[in-house]
């Protein structure tokens, strides 16, 4: 391949907010190869040489699709310019779109881990009568001060702010109208969804949790 048309790719991908840091070349006499080195380099596109002439390239690539097979991108040779926006448009889609599949939180593995993290055990809930006047409002105490913490501590916008004070007074509201072993399930399902919800990892949900518990244990009639 001709200087001219490594160094456009250089250019960029130097430019690229992926960082050309992550990329690796493979320079051969029949192909330019640009490997992407994350995921164990998995993604790859050649620029394969025409040939019948320097400025001509036939193209295959790695394809976001089951088995990330390489697949030609064109069945003949084209310009270099064709071909180069067809590098440009491999990486907006098909590496982007497995980023961000892996990026993607997978929300049923984080609620198991936040379930098995729970020191609040099923067998806790056993007590099935109603709280008292004393201990409803002592808990409520409880909550509002548990509230401002998770605000302060873990979230960062608006949004997760609103569903903070959306779930938290939900809880606060159901003690009224449910007994205590009722009230303890719908206390720990309202944890896992607010660490959901702010999107903290196994670690910071773990902190969420211990932040619950040491709170209202001070709190008559929960005995956790």
């Amino acid at each position: 391949m001709k200087k001219g048309y490594k160094n456009e790719i250089f250019l960029f991908l130097s430019t690229h907010q992926m960082g050309i840091d992550n990329y690796d070349f493979i320079d051969k006499e029949d192909r330019f190869s640009v490997v992407f080195r994350p995921f164990g380099g998995l993604f790859r596109y050649d620029f394969i040489s025409d040939s019948q002439s320097f400025d001509h390239f036939q193209s295959a690539a790695t394809s976001y699709s089951p088995g990330y097979k390489s697949k030609f991108r064109a069945s003949v040779a084209l310009p270099f310019g064709q071909v180069f926006t067809d590098f440009v448009i491999w990486i907006e889609s098909d590496i982007n779109e497995y980023i961000k599949e892996k990026e993607q939180p997978d929300r049923w593995a984080e609620y198991k881990k936040l379930t098995n993290a729970s020191v609040i055990k099923a067998e806790d809930f056993t007590d099935i009568s109603d709280f008292l006047p004393g201990e409803k409002e002592q808990i409520k105490i409880a909550l509002k001060e548990l509230k401002l913490l998770i605000i302060e501590r873990f979230a960062e916008n608006k949004e997760q702010i609103e569903n903070v004070n959306l779930r938290m007074t939900y809880l606060e509201q159901a003690i009224d109208r449910t007994n205590k072993t009722d009230w303890k399930g719908l206390f720990l399902n309202t944890i896992i969804s607010i660490t959901i919800a702010l999107s903290l990892d196994t670690q910071r949900g773990k902190e969420l949790i211990d932040l619950f518990v040491q709170l209202m244990q001070i709190a008559p009639g929960l005995n956790y």
